[in-house]
Parts: structure tokens; sequence; C-alpha cells
């Protein structure tokens, strides 16, 4: 940990991937550097203290986490911040901006010095925002990328700052094999598997919130803008996703921690947490397994010369969803 640093951190916010990159690179900083990082639970009301207790006694060079820090007990806090040595060093980590009218809100402010915010920007600037981290992350990996191709991938990933985050590693991956110093579309086509099928996203989105009227809608705009028949791409497409959903929710109903089923699945931790558990805990292993079975089906139709592949898909797919 770096010399001069106070005895009391704080990392809040409500940018939930930036302010947990923070306190990542803290952690990581603090093992680095021969810290001992123990985790607690601000809930608990002696676990603060008997942290501190700990470090102090066996003098050990300490990075304490505290977790739901609003509950802790301030008292120890402002004692040890007042006491100035950072042998032990608390960090605070508040999931969410602090209230100002609250006692710990206050004695944030208190600390202003000593704390790093993360705010998610208003909604007009989200994108705006996320093309500015895309450009910054290709350069975190000594790469360069144009506003413009930031954009593109803004556009059909969305805003979500993980998400892009992996993307922009996957992309820059690509391109030192390619021997390039530049991040383009070249290595993000290659990188993001759906680029190409970016008009498929919306229905994989609402087939993941549940939500088969929304589903069927974007089904229909993909077929008005799709010359031919897609059927076959968009259940490649879609199975994709929904085979990891399955997967994910196997390993779930076997009592695999998202952690270990992440490393086991080969996925980002925080990417399988946040972005494939939630779907495949909504639509369940049943659903999830008919609706396998059903993209399957429909893929055959079209290879067996079906005449009328889509609406078969749409029947399936409806039947699969609603089914018990």
């Amino acid at each position: 940990m770096k010399k001069g640093w106070p005895p009391v951190l704080i990392v809040s916010g409500s940018e939930d991937f930036l302010r947990r990159r923070c306190v990542a690179e803290l952690v990581v900083e603090a093992n680095s550097t021969g810290r001992q990082v123990d985790r607690v639970e601000g809930k608990d009301p002696q676990a603060l203290l008997a942290a501190l207790t700990a470090s102090e006694f066996m003098g050990t060079s300490t990075l304490i986490l505290v977790s739901n820090p609003e509950k802790a007990d301030l008292g120890v806090i402002k004692e040890h911040n007042a006491a100035g040595d950072n042998t032990a060093i608390i960090l605070l980590h508040c999931e969410g901006n602090p209230k100002g009218n609250t006692k710990f809100g206050k004695m944030v402010k208190e600390m202003r010095k000593q704390h790093k915010s993360f705010r998610s920007p208003n909604s007009w600037e989200r994108d705006k925002m996320a093309v500015a981290f895309c450009v910054k992350e290709a350069q975190n990996h000594g790469k360069t990328m144009s506003q413009q191709t930031a954009q593109a991938m803004v556009s059909v990933l969305g805003s979500d700052l993980g998400v892009l985050s992996f993307e922009v590693l996957k992309a820059a991956t690509l391109a030192d094999s390619s021997g390039s110093d530049e991040v383009g579309t070249t290595h993000l086509k290659k990188s993001m598997a759906l680029v190409a099928e970016a008009d498929v996203l919306p229905a994989i989105r609402a087939l993941g919130e549940c939500n088969i009227k929304r589903v069927l809608q974007a089904l229909n705009r993909v077929k008005k803008t799709t010359k031919g028949d897609p059927t076959m791409r968009v259940c490649r497409v879609m199975g994709s996703f929904v085979l990891k959903w399955l997967e994910a929710a196997n390993l779930q109903s076997l009592g695999v921690d998202s952690e270990e089923a992440a490393i086991q699945l080969g996925a980002n931790d925080w990417y399988h947490r946040t972005k494939v558990l939630p779907p495949a805990m909504g639509l369940g292993q049943k659903r999830l397994v008919r609706l396998v079975h059903a993209l399957a089906a429909s893929e055959r139709a079209v290879l067996n010369g079906h005449v009328a592949p889509w609406e078969g898909f749409q029947a399936r797919l409806i039947s699969a969803f609603e089914g018990s």
C-alpha cells in the first residue's frame, strides 16, 4: 500500500462496475505489498474492532475491507482515523451513494479527501460516458481505439461497463495476436460473436427477462428487416445464450457457487453473476430444456425443407416458454 495513505479510505457510488473494480485494485495492491486483507461485515458490531485489535496485537499490516459500512461502529472508525496510524487501513465499501443527512453520510463528508465516489451519469449522458470508457479501456491494454469504433461497440452492446470491459479485453487480445496497435472493427467483429447478429439481441434480452410478448415483437422486427428466412441464424444465436443459461442453472441447482461456476464455464465471474445467472434462474431448468428442444427442432425444420420454418419456430418458442 502506498506510503502516506490515510488510515481510512471510502469507496462508494452507484456505478457498480467502476466501484467494485476500484475496491478490487486496492485489495490486489494490498496483497502485492504484503498486507493481510481481512473482510468484515459492518452489520456485525464487534467485527471491525476485533480486526483492528488483532492487527495491533500481532503488529500486522492489514487492509480491513468493510461491507455495509453504514451499519458499522462509526465511533471506532473515527477514532482510528484520528489516531493517524495506517498500519491497519480501513476500507469502507459502500454500495451506492451515501445519504448526506445520515450519520454515515456526514462522516463521509468529513473525510471527503479520503473518499472516492463513482456516480452513475444521467441516462442521456450514459452512452457518451460508455464510449469514453471503451477508448480508455483500450489504452489500458496498450491499444488505441477510435471514437467511431467505440460508438459502434456501445450501439451494439449497450452501456453496461462490465460487458464493455470484457469485450474490449477480448478485442485487444485479438489485436495483439495480429500485431496491431489499434483495436478496430475487424477485431470487434471477431471478438464480439454477436456483432453481425445485433438485430437478435433485443429478442434475447426479452427472453432473459421472461417477456415472451417482447420476444415476439423483437423477432417480428428481425423478420421485416431480413432478406430471406432468418430462422437458422436466429436459432443459432439465441441457442448459444440459452445453452449458457441452462449450464448456469444446472450448476446452480447442484449447489455450485457463482465464482466456481464461472471458472467451470470459462466465463468472467462478474459477467456470469450479473448477466448469465439472472436469466438462468428466471427461466428455470425445465423451461430452458424445452427451449433448447424447440430451437433444435426449428433448425431441423429448415434443413428438412419445412414450408414455413419461421412460423413453426415462433410456435415452438411460445409452446416451450408457456409449457408446464
